[in-house]
């Protein structure tokens, strides 16, 4: 379920690499941790979402007698 999300996230950071847009923000200003951590919090946002929906999901079909912040904490660790 990670797979098309991670695909795409490398894809980008390739494309921005082989675009040079990286050294362009650089040049701008932007610092190095500020462009690391717009990608961290990308990638939070949609794994937080993947793992609400999807313990949602198996706590109403699969999982009734477990507690749902177990399975969405697993799921969000897995991601």
């Amino acid at each position: 379920m990670y797979i098309p999300f991670l695909y795409n996230t490398i894809n980008r950071v390739v494309s921005e690499k082989s675009t040079r847009a990286r050294e362009s923000m650089r040049m701008m200003g932007m610092s190095d941790v500020a462009y690391w951590l717009s990608w961290i919090i990308y990638w939070t946002a949609i794994n937080t979402t993947i793992a609400t929906i999807c313990s949602v999901l198996l706590c109403l079909n699969v999982f009734q007698a477990e507690h749902w912040f177990a399975v969405w904490l697993f799921l969000w660790l897995f991601g």
